[in-house]
């Protein structure tokens, strides 16, 4: 037994030495007698808080991320605008400035847009990047903000004046189917008739004349500005011959100076518009049928079937009545001037006035011609198109 013992501590003495040879040789002691005297820090884990604070931040800089990303992706809001200085304009609704007084159009965005004194006009879309204005008669001024995404346009019968900031005037004559674009500041592109697909370019201090009865020149540079539209005491000069202003002196002649000879369909197209101006829409209203029984398949019997759906549309509130005067604008001029105008006017009559059948067919034919018209959003509602 005491040999037993003697030997088993004879193994443990063994064991002991060779485990201080093997911490000796690894040099494990003195790295740590030497931290001992260095008083160097354990390491630690860091704490579960600081591990969670760290994930936190992650989590909020992800979240401000998408903040920022929704805030450029969110749809912004359309303009708005003012009429004369009157509460929010409606889109659609007819304006037009009395004979001896301009009537300016102010927008959300800080475009501002003059109507000339006789002028015609409506807002016929509005976007969250610009408008889009027709031009029914007369002249305006207009100045445009750029903002770098600014989108407006200027329609004139079957012109088109896109603009992205600049400061411009646009003159359009129905009858003579012609525009004068004259720029102040920037640059615009008319497009239309003569004007090829590309349509031109009208760069500040030129000016553009254009008409669907000639050939359109190249811009040329204006002798001067035009005055601002809002400084105009009087209606602007027609964009016509000499011949288009003997209407308005034969209208007023004696009735002897009027059998001498007959008025022509043009002077009897002015004569109506003189009356619509005045607002004596019921002398306007008789002077339009007359030039379409006097001259029958004509382009002014035309023009006045166009001219008395604008009356019946905008002032008389009889929308079948519109609605069957633009279908007989666009049967005897399915390409005239004013094609695209009537058809879309006559979508939004039938439209209006319930007529659902004839608003699906007038609206299926519009999408064909114009799919980027101003009734085209109410067009594909209509037709049940994807927007």
């Amino acid at each position: 037994m005491g040999d037993r013992l003697t030997g088993l501590a004879r193994l443990g003495e063994e064991v002991s030495r060779s485990l201080e040879e093997a911490r000796a040789a690894s040099g494990g002691a003195s790295r740590v007698r030497l931290r001992i005297v260095a008083r160097e820090a354990p390491r630690l884990r860091p704490p579960a808080r600081r591990l969670r604070w760290g994930r936190i931040a992650g989590a909020l800089a992800i979240a401000c991320s998408m903040v920022v990303a929704l805030a450029f992706a969110w749809p912004r809001r359309a303009l708005v605008f003012a009429v004369g200085g009157e509460a929010n304009g409606v889109v659609g609704a007819f304006i037009a400035a009395p004979a001896a007084e301009a009537v300016p159009i102010a927008f959300s965005d800080g475009t501002r847009i003059v109507l000339a004194p006789s002028t015609r006009a409506r807002v016929s879309e509005l976007g969250p990047n610009g408008a889009r204005l027709l031009v029914e008669s007369g002249r305006i001024h207009a100045d445009v903000v750029h903002t770098g995404r600014a989108r407006w346009a200027v329609e004139a019968g079957p012109f088109e004046v896109r603009v992205t900031g600049t400061s411009f005037d646009v003159a359009w004559d129905p009858h003579a189917e012609a525009i004068v674009v004259t720029l102040t500041d920037g640059s615009v592109v008319v497009t239309g008739c003569g004007l090829g697909p590309e349509g031109r370019r009208v760069v500040r201090g030129e000016e553009l004349r254009a008409s669907c009865k000639e050939p359109a020149p190249a811009p040329i540079a204006s002798a001067s500005p035009a005055p601002p539209v809002a400084a105009l005491p009087d209606a602007p000069a027609p964009i016509a011959t000499a011949k288009a202003t003997a209407p308005l002196a034969a209208s007023s002649a004696p009735a002897k100076v009027k059998a001498e000879k007959a008025p022509s369909a043009a002077d009897l197209l002015l004569e109506a518009d003189a009356a619509r101006y005045a607002g004596d829409f019921d002398r306007a209203a008789d002077t339009l049928e007359t030039v379409r029984a006097r001259f029958p398949r004509s382009d002014a019997a035309a023009s006045a079937a166009f001219a008395l759906g604008r009356i019946a549309f905008d002032v008389r509130h009889d929308l079948v009545a519109a609605g069957d005067w633009f279908d007989t604008y666009l049967r005897e001029r399915p390409s005239g001037a004013y094609a695209r105008e009537a058809l879309g006017r006559a979508l939004e009559a039938r439209h209006r006035s319930g007529d659902a059948t004839r608003a699906e067919q007038l609206a299926v034919r519009y999408l064909a011609a114009y799919p980027d018209g101003p009734h085209a959003k109410l067009a594909r509602k209509l037709a049940g198109a994807s927007p």
